[in-house]
């Protein structure tokens, strides 16, 4: 038999709660949000509920601790002021501002960042698979100090206008794009960096998409300052693309923050752009700003300083051409 402690509203707090006694030989903690500690319950081979331990002041509850233990024993209720306070988004909103051991980090990683992408980048060309790209760019991310096992997103052909494609077995041909998308960590933190490489000399179509995409992701950089608006951010990227032709329309994120990745969670979104977006830049944020069209991407870490936007990925921001 196991025995309710019920803690009803009381004293202008609004939410009752029920706490159910653990079976024989359990003890059940319940952290107080008042001053005097925890109340720790378990149950009786009687099949009662005695009290283990009770550091709640009596004034509390108006009772002695040998009358709230007998009221534990018979399976009476004892009354103790008590409230659940949401906390679920405390740290989250914590983690938004890095501080500067977390800028070091997220820096390492962008760093990391860079040179394994280059390094697939580097391997690729007409009759390359994929796969040897890959095996490139994990070399090279581990070796860097990358420490997690998955930093890297790409495809190649016709799946390179999958953000999120599978790891193929594609052989590189003339006129194929490959997408990479860099993503190490670095004592748990994420940098992130997007670039495109075409295999042979490029279409002029193809390398208008490029310019006019990091063109209009530059202005978006220009405009991230502290106090400045996510959707005004957004749309200056968002609406640029739809008007310059490259997308029927966009119903992506042009950006979401990054830090501290905790797997199997892989993106936080605690703050993410879109044109809705009335949430206000900060100093020390950092976000992943990313846009692609056409089988094309471009994407940067940036940091948010006083001065105004940083990127912590500093590979040059182009059309590859291999």
């Amino acid at each position: 038999m196991k025995t309710k402690l019920r803690f009803p509203a009381s004293d202008g707090l609004t939410s009752p709660a029920l706490v159910h006694c653990f079976p024989l030989g359990q003890t059940a903690a319940l952290p107080m949000p008042i001053s005097g500690g925890n109340l720790s319950v378990a149950s009786q081979s009687s099949g009662g509920c005695r009290l283990n331990a009770l550091t709640l002041p009596d004034e509390l509850t108006g009772a002695s601790s040998r009358e709230k233990a007998e009221c534990l024993r018979i399976g009476a209720e004892i009354v103790i002021p008590f409230d659940f306070l949401d906390f679920s988004r405390v740290i989250w909103e914590i983690r938004l501002l890095k501080s500067g051991e977390e800028i070091a980090c997220l820096r390492r990683a962008g760093e990391i960042a860079d040179v394994a992408l280059m390094a697939a980048v580097e391997t690729a060309a007409a009759g390359v698979s994929e796969r040897e790209c890959a095996a490139a760019f994990y070399a090279t991310a581990l070796k860097a100090g990358a420490d997690n096992g998955r930093n890297l997103l790409l495809a190649g052909g016709k799946r390179s206008g999958s953000l999120h494609g599978r790891l193929g077995d594609h052989r590189l041909a003339p006129g194929d794009i490959l997408r990479i998308e860099s993503i190490p960590l670095y004592r748990g933190y994420g940098a992130r960096i997007m670039r495109s490489t075409v295999i042979g000399e490029p279409e002029p179509d193809l390398t208008h998409v490029a310019n006019t995409l990091i063109v209009l992701q530059d202005r978006q950089f220009d405009a991230m300052r502290p106090g400045a608006r996510a959707g005004d951010i957004d749309r200056i990227l968002r609406e640029g693309v739809v008007a310059a032709g490259l997308r029927e329309y966009y119903d992506n994120y042009t950006g979401y923050t990054l830090g501290y990745i905790g797997l199997p969670v892989t993106s936080d979104f605690t703050r993410a752009f879109l044109a809705n977006s009335d949430w206000l830049l900060e100093s020390n944020m950092v976000f992943h700003m990313y846009t692609y069209a056409q089988g094309l991407a471009f994407s940067d870490t940036i940091l948010v300083t006083d001065e105004g936007a940083e990127r912590l990925t500093g590979t040059e921001r182009r059309l590859f051409v291999r």
